[in-house]
């Protein structure tokens, strides 16, 4: 997730409420043991390029990307893109807060929207 979470609450109170309240996706996913979220400083360039996925596959088959542009969405296994997307994810990885940092920034950020 960018940094800050919003730099201004949704116009809509009901959308603000939806979005950050119990059950919402983003915080219940991170109650989930394989799953941490960590909100990546906004100075982070890296994390500007566009959406990705990795997935690490079973039964030793290769790693497999999903990258977007603004154009289309691209998934491959070819190995320099897979090493490509790894080393951005790692360069996102030091700009973000740890996960329980990022937890209460998002506890911060429901308290002054709801």
């Amino acid at each position: 997730m960018g940094s800050p979470l919003c730099p201004r609450p949704p116009a809509n109170r009901v959308l603000r409420t939806a979005y950050l309240q119990p059950g919402a996706p983003d915080v219940e996913l991170a109650d989930r043991p394989t799953i941490s979220i960590q909100i990546v400083d906004p100075e982070c360039l890296p994390g500007l390029l566009g959406a990705f996925m990795i997935a690490k596959l079973p039964n030793a088959e290769p790693d497999t990307v999903h990258v977007d542009s603004s154009a289309e969405g691209q998934i491959t296994s070819e190995p320099g893109l897979v090493t490509s997307i790894r080393n951005r994810y790692e360069a996102i990885r030091l700009w973000a807060y740890p996960e329980h940092v990022s937890l209460k920034m998002i506890e911060e950020v429901k308290r002054e929207w709801i």
